[in-house]
């Protein structure tokens, strides 16, 4: 964990001030923000840098903004919902760990996209997606101008029309990871990699796609219940276990 983070003061949201624009204003580097049970719904988008917020419950921890991320961010236990903007958005350069969250998006729920370079993010026990059954939202939308790197351990990627779709020279690794109900699972492009481990894609109308030029790798993958496990685009020379139709084994294309 980056030790900028969290190693301030700490300022309880409603106790200390009204809003979690507050808290920021009244935030330095490394500092840390409680937020108490409720709904804040303050602000439309806001800016986060340096700095770790922390929910009471993420059910019931409801922050109903889009955020920025710059520097070194770390969000835990809350739920995150946008209104009509990426619900979570990686600036150039940012280090970002976010646990235990709920992360909707009626459009993106995490994006890295724009002009933006170099960001990084781990995501741990988290359930991000849509909020209903196959909506226009991604899950995660990897599509800025590249070097951008992403981990997701033991998250549910539910109700999207991409779970993961990736281009350029960015990189997901998937571990331990669930994702079911969306439209697409996972869809690689340009010359991006996506890593899956010990994954299930479950109840998704396809599982897997990949461009040419785009790397795909899966280990010990389910694919269940799916309409279909592999769509049309798959890199040449990308095998399945022999006699395990239902298990991806890690192969390169």
């Amino acid at each position: 964990k980056n030790a900028r983070v969290g190693m301030g003061k700490t300022v309880v949201v409603p106790d200390d001030v009204a809003t979690l624009g507050d808290a920021l204003d009244a935030c330095d580097p490394g500092d840390t923000i409680v937020l108490k049970q409720g709904t804040y719904a303050d602000a439309d988008r806001l800016r986060l840098e340096d700095v770790r917020v922390e929910g009471e419950d993420r059910e019931q921890t409801i922050l109903k903004c889009s955020l920025e991320l710059h520097g070194a961010v770390s969000l835990t236990n809350l739920c995150l919902q946008s209104r009509g903007h990426s619900t979570v958005s990686m600036g150039s350069s940012c280090d970002a760990e976010i646990r235990n969250c709920i992360v909707e998006g009626t459009s993106n729920a995490v994006w890295c996209g724009g002009g933006s370079t170099g960001s990084k993010s781990l995501f741990v026990d988290c359930r991000v997606g849509g909020t209903s059954a196959r909506n226009s939202s991604w899950g995660f939308f990897i599509f800025g101008k590249g070097d951008h790197y992403c981990r997701v351990e033991h998250c549910e990627i539910v109700h999207c029309n991409s779970a993961v779709c990736t281009s350029r020279n960015n990189e997901v690794d998937l571990e331990s990871c669930e994702l079911s109900k969306n439209a697409k699972a996972i869809d690689v492009g340009g010359s991006s990699k996506v890593t899956l481990s010990d994954c299930r894609l479950v109840s998704n109308a396809v599982a897997l796609l990949c461009a040419h030029g785009a790397t795909l790798r899966a280990i010990d993958v389910d694919l269940e219940a799916n309409e279909h496990d592999w769509g049309s685009k798959l890199p040449q020379g990308f095998e399945f276990e022999t006699g395990l139709p239902a298990k991806a084994a890690g192969k390169l294309s």
